[in-house]
């Protein structure tokens, strides 16, 4: 028997989870003030605009606590992570500050190039893992290598 395809339909709201758990919904205009959902609730807004389409219920019980999602995230901040000379490492971890940090911050991380330092290519080659844990004003920045390395390695980092 064949079965009709489902090119689209239509719902006021999505629930993940539970029947309490975070909704997806949409409409018009900003949900700060007038949608109430549980944390964890996407709100799409039809009329929105650069940095205001998307909003994540961040805090609150009420409908109160929506924040607008930018995907653009900020400015692409320089940074060296300078790894011990002699020996090397194969873990590395360094705290960086940075006042726009909380602990709901997502930390984007990519690496630049070292000018000058052929030292560098290892670093790149082996690099098999970098993450931001976000904390309010900071951050911590790991690095794991395949190999023990040393010297300066180039990233830049962007908060969102």
């Amino acid at each position: 028997m064949a079965f009709p395809i489902l090119r689209e339909f239509f719902v006021k709201a999505l629930r993940l989870g539970s029947e309490t758990g975070p909704r997806v919904l949409s409409g018009t205009g900003s949900p700060e003030g007038a949608i109430t959902a549980p944390v964890g609730s996407l709100y799409a807004r039809e009329d929105g605009g650069t940095n205001t389409t998307i909003y994540r219920k961040e805090s609150g019980a009420g409908n109160t606590g929506w924040v607008a999602a930018s995907n653009a995230g900020g400015a692409w901040t320089a940074y060296q992570a300078v790894l011990p000379n002699g020996i090397g490492v194969s873990d590395f971890e360094a705290t960086v500050s940075d006042a726009a940090v909380s602990a709901a911050s997502v930390i984007e991380i990519r690496l630049t190039a070292t000018p000058d330092s052929a030292e560098n290519e290892p670093e790149f080659t082996n690099l098999w893992a970098m993450t931001a844990h976000p904390a309010t004003g900071s951050f911590l920045l790991t690095l794991s290598f395949a190999e023990h390395h040393s010297g300066p390695l180039n990233l830049q980092y962007r908060v969102n």
